[in-house]
């Protein structure tokens, strides 16, 4: 962005940015109290000759004091989707990119064309980071009209997200502390 950072930027939306699993580890540590965990797969190996167990050991490493991690929480404990609604116990960040002036024009699209659609959210355990849209653009692709819309490219990554949460973060959520 010519050196410019905007508020899409807080999502990793930009050149060489972040992916959803970085997004996803960041913003957990607002809920463990401002302690950043790298992120694993594999909690533990059992080799099945020896029986041998060797687990993973993660490392915790305060990014932020308890408080901001709350106050920060606070803020976007507030934020809805649309046709979500309020999600209880589940704070939320949404982004959206558009595409440069110069692309929509290029090729033709129309003026709420949107590059992508970012949501992350989080309960006291869990960190949904989702991305939504289209890593490049064609002609074809535009002539096919596939390219998101800002509205409708919303409600249908709202849509995505909320199918996600009802059956990932965990039913009865605990309260932010």
């Amino acid at each position: 962005h010519n050196g410019k950072i905007y508020e899409s930027s807080s999502l990793g939306a930009m050149e060489g940015g972040v992916n959803s699993l970085q997004m996803a580890a960041a913003y957990a540590a607002f809920s463990n109290g401002g302690y950043y965990n790298e992120p694993y797969s594999v909690n533990r190996v059992v080799f099945r000759d020896s029986g041998e167990e060797r687990k993973h050991e993660g490392e915790s490493r305060q990014a932020m004091s308890d408080s901001t991690a709350f106050m920060i929480t606070s803020i976007l404990d507030d934020v809805t989707i649309t046709g979500g609604g309020a999600m209880a116990n589940v704070a939320m960040k949404t982004g959206t990119t558009n595409w440069p002036s110069e692309t929509i024009e290029a090729y033709g699209m129309a003026g709420d064309a949107i590059r992508d659609s970012w949501v992350v959210g989080y309960t006291t355990k869990t960190v949904i980071s989702m991305w939504y849209g289209y890593t490049d653009m064609s002609q074809e692709m535009v002539d096919q009209g596939l390219y998101c819309h800002n509205l409708s490219g919303t409600i249908q990554r709202d849509r995505l997200f909320t199918a996600l949460a009802n059956e990932i973060f965990e039913s009865n959520k605990e309260e932010f502390k």
